[in-house]
């Protein structure tokens, strides 16, 4: 949890997830340009799962304005949304996205002629019900890009999740 009172463990325990993230985002981005399609599912569900473990490690923390600034901004809307991806991309084993033709920005290379979007839940075959992440999977995941969702959410947890405490101690990771 985040424990104002102790800011280097929790410091230490956000650049240690954010590890994790990277790790799993860097084999997503390698899967994707071997264009091995297992390895692509399984790193891009545990990015977001390490996303909704970050998540939910903030929202259970201190900082009573974790949620308040998470669904104030536009990556962190979309962390709410990897929420829904992980609990039925993990724990249904369901794949959310698909792979469709056409570019996309930013251009990554190798260059491919199409990209991987997360489905729609209405494509999504048995998927849960999850109340209120299913908002932010419709308006700000769904259809979207894959990697750059992730990358989205990522940006809002490095950098914009985490005030700088009162003493004057920065708890971004």
């Amino acid at each position: 949890m985040v424990n104002e009172s102790d800011p280097a463990r929790t410091g230490e325990a956000l650049r240690k997830a954010n590890a994790a993230l990277r790790e799993a985002l860097g084999r997503m981005d390698t899967a994707w340009a071997g264009s091995d399609r297992d390895h692509f599912f399984a790193s891009s569900l545990e990015a977001a799962m390490w996303i909704a473990a970050l998540n939910d490690f903030l929202r259970h923390g201190d900082d009573t304005t974790y949620e308040q600034r998470r669904d104030a901004d536009p990556g962190g809307r979309i962390v709410r949304g990897l929420v829904w991806v992980r609990n039925n991309g993990v724990h249904g084993l369901i794949d959310v996205h698909e792979v469709k033709g056409g570019m996309t920005l930013p251009l990554r290379f190798p260059m491919r002629f199409e990209h991987a979007s997360w489905k729609h839940r209405c494509d999504v075959d048995g998927a849960k019900d999850q109340g209120n992440n299913e908002g932010p999977y419709d308006t700000y995941v769904a259809g979207n890009v894959v990697q750059n969702t992730l990358r989205e959410a990522q940006d809002f947890l490095w950098m914009r999740a985490v005030e700088v405490s009162p003493e004057g101690t920065d708890l971004r990771f």
